[in-house]
């Protein structure tokens, strides 16, 4: 996992000529459950714990550094994760890892193919192909951003965006895994 968060960083810091013109609409950054509740990026985290109750397992993921000023804290469902900084507490990372959870805008979930994924979202601004190590198994990721586009902002001089990765299997060219986040 912490392999694929820092590919995903990478991806992130490269992609910044890719997403211009590119046309992006906010529900396919969302994602919606089997009842028809909606999960976005900068809502507050009240409205996980109020749908889905209490967390299988919540846990600071910088509880290693003591001097932080604020916590990151992982809350696991499910087939479902959220990530959140509870100086905050706004909905900073979504990862669905089952086909329960879908995006609001175009129903891509765990198990849709890659031409499904391509008729959704068009060519994604970055493909990668690697060796996930914890899965041990290739990997392919796209990669969709709405950086330099009327969906991203600047505050203070930063610019921020959200982005959704999604993994596919090679073999099987269906998807595993999608990650959605903020990035600035």
């Amino acid at each position: 996992m912490k392999q694929k968060l820092c590919i995903v960083l990478i991806l992130l810091v490269m992609t910044g000529l890719f997403a211009e013109g590119k046309i992006r609409r906010p529900q396919q950054f969302e994602v919606k459950d089997a009842d028809g509740n909606i999960f976005a990026l900068k809502e507050d985290v009240d409205k996980v714990f109020d749908m889905l109750g209490e967390p299988l397992k919540k846990e600071n993921l910088w509880a290693i550094y003591p001097e932080a000023s604020c916590g990151f804290y992982k809350i696991d469902y499910e087939n479902i994760s959220f990530r959140y900084y509870d100086n905050e507490n706004k909905i900073f990372v979504i990862l669905i890892e089952g086909d329960e959870y879908k995006i609001v805008d175009n129903d891509i979930t765990v198990g849709s193919s890659y031409e499904e994924i391509i008729n959704a979202y068009g060519e994604p601004e970055r493909l990668m192909e690697y060796f996930d190590e914890c899965n041990s198994r290739n990997e392919m990721q796209l990669l969709y951003t709405t950086q330099g586009t009327e969906l991203s902002y600047f505050d203070a001089g930063d610019e921020y965006y959200s982005f959704v990765v999604i993994n596919i299997d090679p073999e099987t060219k269906k998807c595993d895994e999608i990650f959605i986040s903020r990035a600035f």
